[in-house]
């Protein structure tokens, strides 16, 4: 759930995190990676002294000695209207988009939630995968900005 700030080398489409890694490991240059997983987009760091809170994003380093810190920026929301992750959670109810919204904006572990507008209900997430369009569903990611 964390992007690491600045310091790309070179971005590459990758179909997953092990590809972005052992392409890392490839280049002498690579200390660390950031991996989009909603498409599929690998990031080459020389370096990783910040990491922002991006749902979107998983990151692994390559060298056991950088140690980045957690940016203290402004987490906000991100609104995705008419798309929906997939449902991997219990969901609860509620009135309003805003409502769910709010549940997770008050929730720690909650990075992203979706609302399904027919059934008044709304799923949390820890973390996630690829959105899809979904007619009945509003989702919202919490991300910080660099």
């Amino acid at each position: 759930n964390y992007d690491i700030a600045g310091n790309d080398i070179t971005h590459i489409d990758l179909p997953t995190i092990d590809a972005c890694l052992a392409s890392c490991k490839d280049n002498a240059n690579c200390q660390a990676v950031t991996f989009n997983k909603w498409n599929r987009r690998c990031f080459l760091k020389s370096g990783a002294e910040t990491l922002l809170l991006n749902p979107a994003a998983v990151s692994a380093f390559v060298k056991s000695d950088v140690k980045p810190s957690y940016s203290p920026a402004k987490i906000t929301m991100s609104r995705y209207p008419e798309r929906g992750f997939p449902k991997t959670s219990d969901v609860t109810d509620v009135k309003t988009k805003d409502d769910c919204e709010n549940l997770c904006v008050n929730t720690s572990w909650c990075v992203a939630e979706t609302f399904f507008r027919s059934s008044h209900q709304c799923m949390m997430l820890k973390t996630t995968g690829e959105y899809f369009p979904d007619g009945d569903a509003d989702s919202s990611i919490k991300r910080q900005a660099n």
